[in-house]
């Protein structure tokens, strides 16, 4: 099944399913490995874990409501740093389950986490440091938690998220030092 069907699935279930009362709560969607996910090691692609994660934030962003308004506008999610560590390999025609949520935000970046499961075991576990993108630049997180209707703040990051930050932060100015 390619990756086109699956994301017009995402779409079409979005419209079926309930609306999340909060993008901070875990959201959960379950899909299967197909051959054309394998690399030559006959498990899943390391590439192919982020596309498929990604189908985990659009799904997050249709049922919350923003997908469509985010198009109209000409508003794009982007990531802009992620952190992937795996811990087992999703084997062909395996049901997993990618769990995806808003940890938290600041005045221009989104922080998510989430994990893909086989029978609630951890495969792997992603941070993701993002943006909405405009036509003019990037849209305030605060316009987004807005249109989300979340009620809370944003909370501090846990010890993982913010090392993983540092560590960042650290390789940004490096790179600028050698630019």
């Amino acid at each position: 099944m390619n990756l086109i069907f699956r994301m017009l699935w995402v779409v079409i279930r979005s419209f079926v399913t309930p609306k999340p009362a909060d993008m901070t709560q875990i959201h959960r969607l379950r899909l299967k490995v197909f051959p054309n996910d394998l690399d030559t090691n006959f498990h899943v692609n390391n590439g192919r874990y982020l596309t498929l994660l990604d189908l985990g934030r659009l799904d997050l962003l249709l049922r919350a409501g923003l997908f469509f308004p985010f198009v109209r506008r000409g508003w794009k999610p982007v990531v802009a740093s992620v952190s992937l560590r795996f811990k087992r390999s999703l084997k062909i025609f395996e049901t997993f389950e990618i769990q995806t949520r808003l940890v938290s935000w600041d005045k221009t970046w989104l922080y998510f986490e989430q994990k893909m499961l086989v029978e609630n075991k951890l495969a792997c576990h992603i941070l993701i440091k993002g943006v909405i993108l405009g036509p003019k630049g990037k849209i305030p997180s605060e316009v987004l938690i807005k249109m989300a209707k979340i009620k809370s703040s944003a909370e501090e990051l846990p010890e993982h998220f913010s090392k993983w930050l540092e560590s960042e932060e650290l390789w940004r100015r490096t790179e600028l030092r050698q630019a």
